[in-house]
């Protein structure tokens, strides 16, 4: 079994790929290892055959995917052999979006957060 669980922030916004009677999203992930100096990142491609979630999919998003690895080689126009590996997802699970004027939470005003709750967060 192949199977792959991978984090990380949307390149680019998802494309919408392949015929009307197959289509898939195409998007890449960029995923952080490390701290400080020591960090990378990798860049990891991803195909999804559930193109309804293509509005959520936008660049900057953090994203978790469950997968299995594909692989695949081909002959460029060149003649040069390539080897592609990507990840064909199974699900997808959202997390933040990217920091835009439509996405930020409204904070409460400031009167509000000083004024002491009389039920202490219970809920009864």
């Amino acid at each position: 079994m192949r199977k792959v669980i991978i984090a990380g922030r949307l390149t680019s916004d998802a494309r919408k790929l392949g015929s009307a009677e197959n289509p898939f999203l195409a998007f890449s992930l960029a995923c952080d290892e490390g701290y400080k100096d020591k960090k990378t990142t990798e860049f990891i491609d991803c195909k999804y055959n559930i193109v309804a979630v293509e509005p959520y999919l936008k660049k900057g998003r953090t994203v978790t995917v469950l997968g299995s690895f594909s692989s695949r080689e081909y002959t460029t126009r060149e003649g040069a052999q390539k080897f592609v590996m990507d990840v064909r997802v199974s699900e997808i699970f959202f997390g933040s979006a990217p920091n835009t004027a439509e996405t930020q939470p409204r904070t409460a005003p400031a009167e509000s957060a000083q004024q002491p709750s009389e039920d202490n967060g219970l809920p009864f």
